[in-house]
């Protein structure tokens, strides 16, 4: 696998948080949004054909954009490409004129190390849509430096892929949004939330060998399963199921300390006694923490990705 530029991906840090290094690394590992990934689909077959063409993704905060962009990434690695990561945070500067260097630059370091990956996330911050009203004259400069730089990428004929990921598909310049594939994301299906579920109590330890071996972190009661739990959620985001995790934890360790106490000693019982399955996460507490838990609030924001994705598609049946 290729050396990364300027970024690497969040399971190549041992540092990372733990949330990023359990993001599923390959096509195969993702589990869920089958209509973009699964067998057969057009998305799928393009990467593994080498033949992705240029594409935004947009979805709701907490979708899995990410995850699912960095899982074909992977993919794409492992057939040569270098990869690039860069966030309208690290494009925008207090310097005038300077975020379109960066934008210039940016291109033309992906061109230079072809074949490569650019991958800027929150497009809508560096690639704002022109049409918008009072639109500050340096978010117009840079607009138009991004698509001047796109346009020189295209033309080059070098085999450089822009992928691209929003919450807000409407304030992406309409002539990016034409150029580009927009892929639309939608909040986990019920394979992906059973998966995510798995993920945050289950690990993955790689062995001296090199296999890896699963441990399990938070044992459940017998005939409760990742599946009936994720078929108590709705509407709850990759975000959601990390603060949910959390409140499970505390009522856990709520009920653990009223048996084992608040020593040092305690805290290594109570943990083999939720790993092992003496102490499990019993569907009883489940149901009585998911009752108090309140999901991030996410309707105005899917009402207003429905809306402009009917306006898309009426404007293109016209």
């Amino acid at each position: 696998m290729q050396q990364t530029l300027w970024s690497s991906l969040p399971e190549h840090e041992t540092r990372a948080p733990l949330a990023d290094r359990m993001r599923p690394r390959t096509l195969d590992e993702f589990l869920g949004q089958k209509h973009l990934l699964g067998q057969g689909r057009l998305l799928r077959r393009a990467i593994q054909a080498d033949k992705l063409q240029s594409s935004i993704f947009w979805g709701p905060p907490g979708c899995g954009k990410t995850y699912i962009i960095e899982a074909f990434i992977h993919e794409l690695m492992k057939q040569g490409y270098c990869f690039m990561k860069l966030a309208g945070a690290d494009i925008h500067a207090s310097l005038v004129g300077e975020a379109e260097k960066r934008v210039e630059r940016a291109f033309a370091e992906a061109r230079r190390h072809a074949p490569c990956i650019l991958f800027i996330d929150e497009i809508d911050s560096v690639c704002r849509n022109r049409s918008t009203p009072n639109l500050p004259n340096h978010a117009l400069n840079t607009t138009n430096s991004f698509l001047n730089a796109y346009n020189e990428m295209v033309s080059d004929d070098k085999p450089v892929i822009f992928i691209g990921a929003t919450n807000y598909p409407h304030m992406v310049d309409v002539a990016m949004a034409d150029r580009a594939e927009m892929i639309r994301v939608p909040l986990p299906d019920l394979p992906a939330k059973a998966n995510k579920f798995r993920m945050l109590f289950e690990k993955k330890v790689k062995n001296e060998d090199g296999t890896t071996t699963t441990e399990t972190k938070i044992a459940l009661e017998p005939g409760l399963t990742y599946m009936d739990m994720a078929e108590e959620i709705d509407n709850y985001s990759y975000r959601d199921f990390d603060r949910l995790q959390k409140c499970l934890v505390d009522a856990l360790l709520t009920e653990l300390r009223a048996e084992f106490g608040q020593s040092a000693e305690a805290g290594d019982e109570m943990y083999r006694a939720v790993s092992t399955g003496a102490h499990p996460l019993t569907r009883e507490l489940f149901m009585k923490v998911l009752d108090s838990f309140q999901p991030s609030k996410k309707d105005e924001i899917i009402r207003s990705l429905d809306s402009w994705d009917a306006d898309i598609q009426k404007k293109m049946s016209d």
